[in-house]
């Protein structure tokens, strides 16, 4: 997006998407202080994309930038190494339209933050 393009859109009141993560090299308060904006960024999302019933590719940035924060807090504090705070590559897709109990998965924990 050319300056005078994010200059427009700014001025109509749209929000310019982010694609690089936070700097994840600042102290435990700082990056605190951005969980807490990325999570009310996550919520407003997931409200939106509930209300449109359409997915946008900016809320899984969003929630992979709220991944990064809470693995960077948990590595200032001493709960996770920094070896396990890498996420593992994604496996293959097992859904299936069974329409029976979905088991739970590692994203249920950001669900019930939203909630």
């Amino acid at each position: 997006m050319t300056p005078e393009e994010a200059e427009r859109a700014s001025a109509e009141g749209r929000p310019v998407p982010n694609p690089d993560p936070p700097r994840l090299d600042a102290d435990v308060k700082t990056l605190r202080w951005l969980l807490r904006v990325e999570k009310r960024r996550l919520k407003e999302a997931v409200r939106i994309e509930r209300e449109r019933r359409i997915v946008f590719p900016e809320t899984s940035v969003i929630l992979r930038d709220v991944h990064r924060l809470l693995d960077a807090i948990a590595i200032r504090e001493g709960r996770l190494s920094s070896r396990t705070a890498t996420a593992p590559e994604p496996g293959r897709f097992e859904g299936g339209g069974s329409g029976g109990p979905r088991p739970r998965d590692e994203f249920d924990d950001f669900r019930a933050l939203l909630e």
